[in-house]
C-alpha cells in the first residue's frame, strides 16, 4: 500500500477512472459514501461557527444547552 502511495505521489502511475455500472453494491456504496462526506462537510462548517462563537462570546450556551466549563489544569483536586 506504501508503494502504491508513494508511486503516485512521485507520478510514476497514475489513477484511472473506473466505469461502474449503476445498481450495483459498489456503486450504492460510493453514492453513500459521497453523500455521507457532503453531510460530514456540512456539519464540521456548522461546528466551527459555533465554537467560533463561543469563543467570541456571542453564545454564552452551547446548542445543547449545556453551559461552557472553565478550564482545568488536569490535575486531580485533593
Amino acid at each position: 500500500m506504501r508503494d502504491t502511495l508513494e508511486n503516485l505521489y512521485f507520478g510514476n502511475i497514475t489513477p484511472n477512472d473506473q466505469i461502474v455500472k449503476s445498481g450495483t453494491a459498489l456503486k450504492k456504496a460510493m453514492e453513500q459514501s459521497a453523500e455521507c462526506e457532503e453531510k460530514l462537510k456540512e456539519l464540521i462548517l456548522q461546528m466551527k461557527a459555533e465554537i467560533a462563537a463561543i469563543k467570541s462570546g456571542k453564545v454564552t450556551e452551547y446548542p445543547d444547552g449545556g453551559q461552557p466549563q472553565e478550564k482545568t489544569t488536569g490535575r486531580i483536586p485533593a
